[in-house]
């Protein structure tokens, strides 16, 4: 099974609802303003404001240390341990926010989020602080602070520095934080994950979905089962149809289905589901 997969689990609204339950997205990765925070001013002096100018410029996702951030040190060309700031104006047509839509700011991907916290402010707002450069960043941005304009002001404050009183995991983002032939030069920072806005109705499904397959019993002819774990979430007493669908990417850019996909069931918010489909041999 060597071929590229884009697998699909589709959420479908039943009769009784007006609306599909869906989700999109605006990508944000590329150049953010920035700057480094070692002082501890920028909440001070209001450095989520774009009025205030940030005197560099970095790209993201991308540890700071391998774009020049930071002093030179014994072990490593380029460290900084600390608070930077990330800034950049967003525009999204408010028409697409209506009803029972929903806006998200995520970051996460491979290798993780942000390392190692994070405070999120949207035009001025503080919206809120996560902890943890495994789980993905995810925080609601309350309608109430896009003022009904098409653009606003999304600013990541990044703490590299690793507090184990509130987060006992290691991890490899501070393996330098051991002496290193004499020297203690800390780890990495920054935004190493993806950026996206996501815009979500009533419901949705989570980012993380388990994918299991084994070959299908009784069967000799390639004929696989998937298995695909997952969960619902958005408000309470949403319900909706779930279904897979799987897709094969060819050379040539085009797709065509080869599973047989599994039949729609029931699924309310809350709710774990598992549903299986069929690899077809190719």
């Amino acid at each position: 099974l060597a071929v590229p997969w884009y697998v699909f689990v589709v959420l479908h609204s039943i009769p009784c609802r007006s609306e599909t339950i869906v989700s999109s997205s605006l990508d944000l990765d590329g150049k953010w303003d920035f700057q480094t925070d070692p002082l501890n001013l920028g909440e001070k002096e209001k450095w989520f404001d774009p009025q205030v100018p940030l005197k560099q410029s970095i790209l993201s996702p991308g540890a700071w240390q391998a774009q020049g951030i930071g002093d030179a040190t014994p072990v490593i060309e380029h460290q900084f341990q600390g608070v930077g700031w990330y800034r950049r104006t967003v525009q999204l047509n408010t028409s697409s926010i209506h009803g029972d839509t929903r806006m998200f700011l995520w970051i996460g991907g491979h290798p993780g989020g942000v390392v190692r916290s994070a405070i999120v402010y949207v035009n001025g707002y503080k919206v809120g602080r996560h902890v943890g450069y495994l789980k993905p960043v995810e925080m609601e941005i309350p309608r109430h602070m896009l003022a009904n304009t098409d653009e606003f002001t999304l600013a990541v404050a990044v703490d590299s520095r690793w507090n184990v009183s509130e987060e006992v995991l290691f991890g490899s983002g501070n393996y330098w934080q051991v002496k290193w032939d004499g020297f203690s030069v800390g780890g990495y920072g920054g935004i190493v994950g993806h950026t996206k806005i996501l815009l979500r109705r009533s419901g949705w499904i989570e980012d993380s979905v388990q994918i299991t397959t084994s070959p299908l019993e009784g069967k000799t002819d390639g004929t696989w089962n998937c298995r695909f774990g997952f969960q619902v979430r958005g408000d309470g007493g949403t319900s909706a149809i779930a279904s897979v669908e799987i897709t094969e990417w060819s050379a040539d850019k085009s797709a065509n289905a080869i599973a047989v996909a599994s039949s729609p069931v029931a699924v309310q918010v809350g709710q774990r589901l598992s549903l299986n489909a069929l690899i077809l041999n190719p």
